[in-house]
């Protein structure tokens, strides 16, 4: 298991945190071994999470609402229209597709998180 600090509770960095991370990086990551004993301020974990979930949810509902538009346009005859003229002059429509990161989408709107 990883070492916290006691006083900041970030992670303690390593001799090999020191040798490979530059100076003024690292801010994940707690020093004090390596700066005689002097810690970061303690860090609000519980409210960085809450402003994290309440952003996770903010982007969840443009995400469903831009699903949502997505699968309206594809059904609206206006645009099923826009298609066949499209099929009648040019032939088959060979180009890129969304299909694939819809279905991301929808499996992340569906609560499948296993990507």
């Amino acid at each position: 298991m990883t070492e916290r600090c006691p006083d900041c509770d970030r992670i303690l960095a390593t001799d090999r945190d020191h040798e490979i991370i530059p100076e003024g990086e690292g801010e994940h990551l707690c020093w004090r071994r390596f700066h005689g004993g002097k810690c970061y301020e303690p860090h609000d974990w519980r409210g960085e999470a809450l402003a994290l979930r309440e952003q996770l949810e903010r982007v969840r509902g443009a995400l469903a609402a831009l699903v949502g538009k997505l699968e309206a346009v594809s059904a609206s005859p206006a645009y099923m229209g826009v298609w066949s003229l499209y099929q009648a002059h040019r032939g088959r429509y060979t180009g890129p597709t969304y299909e694939a990161e819809m279905q991301k989408a929808l499996a992340i709107l569906n609560g499948d998180t296993d990507d």
